[in-house]
């Protein structure tokens, strides 16, 4: 089985990541979703 993963990325002021994942095979039907969230914290880029 051949599987492509589609994923789109946001972001939200909570300083969180969110990816939604499909997984589709190769007649494009789905075959797996996900949900990833993950906290994110902006680096001090003064130095």
């Amino acid at each position: 089985m051949t599987a492509t993963t589609h994923i789109s990325v946001t972001a939200s002021g909570a300083k969180q990541v969110k990816f939604l994942v499909d997984v589709v095979d190769e007649t494009g039907e789905t075959v797996a979703i996900a949900t990833i969230l993950t906290m994110v914290k902006k680096l001090d880029q003064t130095a």
